[in-house]
């Protein structure tokens, strides 16, 4: 399926926002705040939640927009304007809803460096398993701060909600797992629950998997592959009737480190599975 996303369709997320606030019985707290103006003239259906007192979220959705606020920082998710299929949608929800656990139990932060008051840069980090790790940062110390920083005025400041609230036991074997595009994935546990149990040794079965599984266990499989140093992959998707494999090789042929592939020869599995060959590191 693909086409422009619906209304309906995206805010499905806010539904499994306040699913999770639910889960967290009492801890956090969630307004709505109708529409939003955004960029470009896009009209955002705006939600807030956070624990009292601390750092709150702000989710923001319309059919081409996920927009997501936290402690300073705006981190956007494209739909797209026309074309997006239903696994790419479902995949956007999963990573904006695992930005909002990971910011609301404490495993995100803003580390800010200021100068007399006035924000300078600010650096989002995510913590994956007990470290924190730097994923992006905005703005520049320039002269007058890289001056402050040398007579060690410059102040330094962290917002997040860390120790604020505990995980629930529902979640309490989530967490995120540090992929190079969204560090945060697998904070909600909604997405790629799968892929923590199966062995990454370059082969990847998906016979045991619902087709709307296929497409986001194949990116963050590639993904973890790729951080690992495993560049030559055999994904099996079987012969029948070639659902999932029109699947995989649409992912395929759009996944930045996906160098090349071709389906199987003799004694790989000949056209029931995909030899790929993922880039390099420094590619």
């Amino acid at each position: 399926m693909s086409g422009r996303a619906t209304e309906a369709e995206v805010e499905r997320l806010l539904a499994q926002v306040e699913k999770l606030v639910a889960v967290c019985r009492g801890e956090l707290a969630l307004a709505h705040r109708g529409d939003v103006s955004g960029e470009g003239g896009r009209e955002l259906e705006c939600v807030e939640l956070g624990p009292r007192g601390g750092e709150w979220i702000e989710v923001g959705v319309c059919p081409t927009l996920i927009r997501l606020r936290f402690a300073g920082w705006t981190e956007g998710i494209a739909l797209g304007d026309e074309e997006v299929d239903a696994e790419q949608l479902e995949d956007a929800r999963e990573l904006a809803l695992d930005f909002v656990a990971a910011a609301v139990f404490g495993e995100l932060r803003v580390v800010e460096a200021r100068l007399r008051g006035e924000v300078l840069r600010r650096c989002l980090e995510v913590r994956v398993a007990g470290s924190w790790r730097r994923h992006a940062k905005t703005g520049s110390l320039g002269l007058a701060g890289a001056r402050a920083w040398l007579r060690r005025d410059l102040e330094r400041r962290v917002r997040g909600n860390e120790g604020r609230v505990r995980r629930p036991k529902p979640l309490r074997d989530a967490g995120p797992r540090g992929l190079s595009r969204a560090p945060w994935a697998g904070a909600s546990g909604e997405a790629g629950a799968e892929a923590a149990a199966i062995a990454v040794d370059g082969e990847l079965d998906l016979h045991n998997f619902s087709p709307k599984e296929v497409a986001p266990l194949c990116r963050e499989y590639i993904e973890v592959c790729h951080q690992r140093g495993i560049r030559d992959l055999r994904i099996v998707h079987g012969k029948g009737k070639g659902v999932l494999r029109r699947t995989v090789h649409s992912l395929l042929d759009k996944h930045p480190l996906v160098e090349d592939y071709r389906l199987g020869g003799h004694g790989e599995g000949s056209w029931g599975a995909t030899i790929v060959r993922l880039r390099g590191p420094n590619e």
